[in-house]
């Protein structure tokens, strides 16, 4: 939070800019047309407006911050939640089945939510056959930090194999994608993703590779809560 320090002298109302200082600090985008209003009255002397025009654009920079940095998270898939309605692109995976979004084929465990996605790993794709959201939309622009360098994915699988998670700049380079293995089958089971060494970097693409690994036949994999809470077992 930017401070500014006002002497008696420099304004009259000086209250009204203290009340504008708070309002900044409880919800800066909702205190625009009170600094506008503040900003004209008469009785406010002109270093006082300098004061004004200095928190009148701090507000906007925050607002600007927050919605550039937006993250849709998370990723449930429900329909008033995050993942169902976008655009999905799967790759690497022979003909390319398209990422379905289904009802939960099994509602137990760590996962009774409604919807959830559905990835077919076809025997004849890639081992990192996955899929990817859209750049520029979907899960959004944000910046990895404390907050959210830590990235959860339930999944259910019929095999073990590796699980991996990339977050891709708008320009496409990505430090690569971390890999975990699930160790349960038939059941719903919750992966931990560390992505603190990318603190700093700012993204706008995640893609899942479900099932990381040569397959002896297709394998369907369901997952969900992307970016979830942590389970508790």
């Amino acid at each position: 939070m930017v401070q500014f320090i006002l002497s008696p002298s420099m304004l009259s109302h000086s209250t009204e800019l203290y009340t504008c200082y708070n309002l900044i600090s409880l919800e800066p985008c909702l205190s625009n047309i009170y600094i506008a209003t503040l900003y004209s009255l008469p009785e406010i002397n002109q270093v006082a407006k300098s004061q004004i025009m200095k928190v009148f654009l701090t507000v906007l920079s925050l607002c600007a911050t927050s919605i550039l940095t937006a993250q849709n998270v998370p990723v449930d898939f429900e329909s008033n939640g995050n993942g169902a309605n976008w655009t999905w692109t799967t790759f690497e995976n022979d003909i390319n089945p398209p990422l379905e979004i289904v009802s939960n084929p099994d509602p137990t465990g760590l996962n009774t939510s409604s919807t959830v996605a559905k990835f077919t790993a076809l025997q004849a794709g890639q081992p990192f056959a996955g899929c990817e959201t859209m750049h520029g939309a979907d899960i959004g622009s944000f910046t990895v930090d404390n907050s959210n360098s830590i990235i959860r994915i339930t999944v259910w699988k019929n095999t073990i194999s590796d699980v991996g998670i990339k977050l891709v700049r708008s320009d496409n380079w990505s430090l690569g994608e971390i890999k975990v293995p699930n160790t349960k089958t038939g059941e719903w089971e919750q992966l931990e993703f560390d992505f603190s060494a990318h603190v700093g970097n700012t993204y706008d693409q995640i893609v899942v590779f479900p099932d990381f690994d040569a397959r002896t036949q297709d394998n369907i994999i369901y997952f969900d809560d992307l970016y979830g809470d942590l389970a508790s077992s």
